[in-house]
């Protein structure tokens, strides 16, 4: 079913695929495939707590009800995103050029695939960039190690990768996206990745 265009936002999203947590809290790290590889996830962490790790240094950066930051790994950047909703799953959209991150409890497919479709843009604020330049984009769960992350994956398709397939790479066109995002909701909030 197609909606109306609205501001280039073209027909109804495809779903390409969701990020998933073990348990409820939700935290992400997204970035070009060539930067993400380098993000070891909780595996280059010491003891209980995994000290040192790139989880804990993005859990850090994520403190004090920050949402979303620009987190370096190695030589590259990307971005420590939490849309906050505690349901530990985020379904992941394409629209035309733009991706659709869907945290919700609605628990029907018909539901989620609603507010995917709903035109919520307008009223999502900058909260990042990404300069995505090999063609492929990583959302990987906080704890992921995406040294395996797929290095290539056509536009428009997406492979689920990692622990359980908890993780998702994505491709997409070379160049810098926006990410915008919704305020928090305690039900459902969306982040969208725009190309600039």
């Amino acid at each position: 079913m197609a909606t109306k265009k609205q501001g280039g936002m073209g027909d109804a999203p495809k779903l390409l695929g969701s990020v998933s947590s073990l348990n409820a809290s939700l935290q992400m790290f997204i970035a070009d495939s060539a930067v993400a590889r380098a993000y070891s996830g909780i595996d280059n962490g010491e003891g209980d707590e995994f000290e040192g790790s790139d989880w804990s240094a993005l859990l850090k950066a994520l403190e004090n009800d920050v949402d979303c930051v620009s987190h370096r790994i190695g030589d590259g950047e990307g971005l420590a995103l939490d849309l906050r909703v505690g349901q530990g799953e985020v379904r992941v959209y394409q629209r035309g050029a733009e991706l659709i991150l869907v945290e919700s409890y609605a628990d029907e497919d018909e539901e989620l695939d609603s507010i995917a479709s709903a035109k919520r843009r307008e009223r999502a604020k900058p909260a990042g960039k990404l300069r995505i330049q090999s063609g492929t984009l990583i959302v990987a769960t906080s704890t992921e190690n995406c040294a395996k992350a797929p290095k290539q994956v056509a536009p428009g398709k997406a492979k689920e990768f990692g622990s359980d397939d908890g993780s998702l790479a994505v491709g997409l066109e070379p160049g810098t996206y926006t990410l915008l995002l919704e305020k928090p909701d305690e039900e459902e909030r969306c982040a969208f990745l725009v190309r600039d």
